[in-house]
């Protein structure tokens, strides 16, 4: 049952959903901007990769509130806390959009 003044959409009206960056194993570093990839989202523990380039594209850059959807082999969803970075290939951020809560989004989700 939907409450009363809800409109039932799609997944797909309710945000936007930006994969990550591919990076090759060489794109890898020891210092930059952290690569998060499904080891982050799994384990917050897990060592980090880096990336020192500038050619990074705005879409790809995490900060601490962003939705993070995991849409391969693991299927995970957060809200990253763990300062700046580069979101890898295999991931989502999921922007919400206009009148869509953010938290509720992660609900249908997961």
């Amino acid at each position: 049952m939907i409450p009363e003044g809800w409109k039932e959409k799609p997944l797909d009206d309710l945000a936007d959903y930006i994969n990550g960056r591919a990076f090759k194993p060489a794109d890898w570093k020891k210092s930059g901007l952290p690569i998060i990839r499904i080891a982050q989202i799994t384990n917050p523990n897990s060592e980090l990769d880096y990336y020192d380039g500038s050619d990074v594209d705005d879409r790809n850059l995490i900060t601490n509130g962003d939705l993070i959807f995991s849409w391969s082999a693991t299927l995970a969803t957060i809200f990253w806390d763990r300062g700046d970075g580069i979101l890898n290939q295999h991931l989502f951020k999921v922007v919400p959009r206009k009148d869509t809560d953010k938290s509720y989004l992660k609900q249908l989700i997961d």
